[in-house]
């Protein structure tokens, strides 16, 4: 048997936000998702491969947030009858609402928890995929994704979007480290797009051996709350147990994409594992119950969703999808980006201190910079929001 191409458990959209959000949601559009993009630049939208019906431009200033946060927010709330109608003629069907979001920039950042606040007040079930900058990003684009992170976690907390699945592009460019520069992108956005959706078709299918994640466990997993990280992996050792087992416990960190995770936190996982019918007809129960339990194990207590599928497109490998969900911020993940602001400004203060005062304004109406001090707050333009950073 091989995985239907179309039946899904659930009608999902896609709405990017900012330039790394419409290229995400775009990615999804190819999966033939209900996709579409909202950007305060017009240039970013054009370069979408989605009908102009689902591309809506919000002016503000020049062309663009650049990298102001409260210009992206600013933007949603001067034209917030527009996003509202936008929002609600692409989403009428929709059992669950993603936002995507490129962390760091001013339109995505900014406009997310306005977004997100629209989508509630229509009554759409609404998450999150929130992308960390690389360490290569600038000062501005970290100290703004953290500041933003740590909105949209409160949210999360409160259960008014559910799940923020967090992706850490340092983690996604370890993961594809030979492509060409114009290949990343389009490969691991469509990497991400592809967890997702096994997830939502596997979740569909009936299944011959062991059990199914279903739709109902599926849907569990995605209102679990806080942050959800997605996983995948290929296990190609499958000659003892004990292979199995510690094949699965490295792809289970390894798979990730995201870094700085305590998976202990997690109060639930979905464990989707895919093989050839033959593969799993020869494969003893034992040895895939090892690589169950270990997973459970690393999770502790909570709930474990699990689904064993054949797919006769998968040869002399198991497939292994993962989707973490109810998990704590990725806080070690979080201190490093907050430790290169937190030296990069140093950097920038010392330069600015020998220049001239017009120079030196340019941090007063930034962002405070994050520090692992205990209990110090991370502040940022725009939402007057503070995200509590407690060193681990």
């Amino acid at each position: 048997m091989t995985m239907s191409k179309n039946k899904r458990s659930l009608d999902f959209v896609f709405i990017g936000l900012g330039e790394g959000g419409g290229r995400i949601a775009s990615a999804f559009a190819r999966l033939k998702y209900t996709a579409g993009a909202i950007n305060t630049a017009q240039g970013d939208l054009a370069g979408l491969r989605l009908p102009p019906s689902a591309k809506l431009h919000i002016p503000i200033g020049a062309g663009g947030a650049g990298q102001d946060p409260t210009q992206g927010r600013r933007a949603v709330l001067d034209h917030e009858s527009r996003v509202h109608a936008f929002v609600q003629a692409l989403t009428l069907s929709a059992d669950q609402v993603m936002l995507c979001v490129g962390g760091g920039g001013g339109t995505g950042t900014g406009a997310v928890g306005e977004v997100a606040r629209v989508c509630r007040e229509l009554k759409r079930p609404t998450g999150v995929i929130y992308t960390l900058p690389r360490a290569i990003e600038g000062t501005a684009v970290k100290a703004n994704a953290l500041q933003a992170l740590g909105g949209l976690y409160r949210l999360a907390e409160m259960g008014e979007i559910s799940p923020l699945v967090v992706v850490d592009n340092e983690r996604i460019s370890a993961l594809f480290p030979d492509l060409r520069l114009g290949q990343f992108w389009p490969k691991a956005n469509l990497h991400l797009a592809g967890l997702f959706d096994a997830f939502n078709k596997l979740s569909a299918q009936k299944s011959e051996f062991f059990s199914a994640l279903d739709g109902a466990d599926y849907l569990r997993l995605l209102r679990a709350g806080k942050c959800s990280a997605l996983g995948y992996a290929e296990i190609t050792d499958l000659k003892a147990a004990s292979a199995l087992a510690r094949a699965v416990a490295d792809a289970v960190h390894g798979g990730l994409l995201a870094n700085g995770f305590d998976l202990s936190t997690a109060s639930a996982v979905g464990i989707a594992i895919v093989g050839s019918a033959n593969t799993l007809t020869y494969l003893p129960a034992g040895y895939l119950e090892a690589g169950i339990r270990l997973v459970k194990e690393t999770i502790g207590g909570g709930y474990t969703f699990t689904g064993v599928y054949a797919d006769s497109t998968v040869h002399k490998k198991l497939k292994l999808y993962t989707f973490f969900a109810g998990l704590d911020l990725p806080m070690a993940r979080v201190g490093e980006l907050a430790q290169e602001a937190q030296r990069e400004v140093g950097q920038l203060q010392e330069k600015l201190a020998a220049r001239t005062a017009p120079l030196a304004g340019l941090l007063e109406d930034g962002f405070v910079l994050p520090t692992l001090e205990r209990g110090t707050a991370v502040t940022a333009a725009p939402n007057d929001n503070v995200f509590a950073l407690w060193a681990q």
